[in-house]
């Protein structure tokens, strides 16, 4: 398959998830306890990640209309990816930890975000390549669909008694 077809179904479900986050967003507005502050980090990395899953999408094709060479494309897309990963690492957990996550928030953010960075990092310095980009990004869309089940769980528990 064509990187180029690859990556553009990324971008398409990336925009989806981000979609279906704004629907939860929209139906979370009107639940009557709310969303905690966990939740609200969680749709925030939802949206923010859907948009940026598109943009890095649509970049190698962007570096590749300059007509640079592949090795130097997928270098700089993943070493951007890799710096991209890296701010989000920090400010991620900064956010998760003002909002009371727990450690199982935090243990899901922390091994995902430095993995994807270090395998970028090694794919920007030494491999060059196109499907370890791409698969790297699956990683990423998976785990921004992860998501969606604690969003879920935060419309539907039930109300706190006053």
């Amino acid at each position: 398959m064509n990187p180029q077809d690859v990556l553009t179904t990324i971008a398409e479900v990336a925009i989806a998830i981000a979609g279906f986050g704004g629907v939860i967003a929209a139906i979370a507005s009107v639940a009557p306890h709310g969303l905690s502050g966990v939740a609200r980090s969680a749709f925030g990395g939802l949206l923010l990640g859907g948009i940026m899953l598109v943009f890095f999408s649509i970049l190698p094709q962007i570096l590749g209309a300059t007509g640079v060479s592949d090795s130097t494309l997928w270098s700089v897309a993943s070493g951007l990816h890799a710096l991209y990963m890296t701010s989000v690492l920090v400010y991620r957990t900064r956010e998760l930890q003002r909002a009371g996550g727990s450690f199982v928030s935090l243990g899901y953010i922390l091994p995902l975000t430095s993995g994807v960075a270090m395998i970028q990092i090694v794919n920007a310095v030494w491999v060059h390549a196109a499907w370890l980009y791409m698969a790297v990004l699956l990683v990423v869309l998976l785990g921004v669909f992860a998501l969606f089940p604690r969003l879920l769980g935060e419309i539907w528990r039930p109300a706190s008694a006053p």
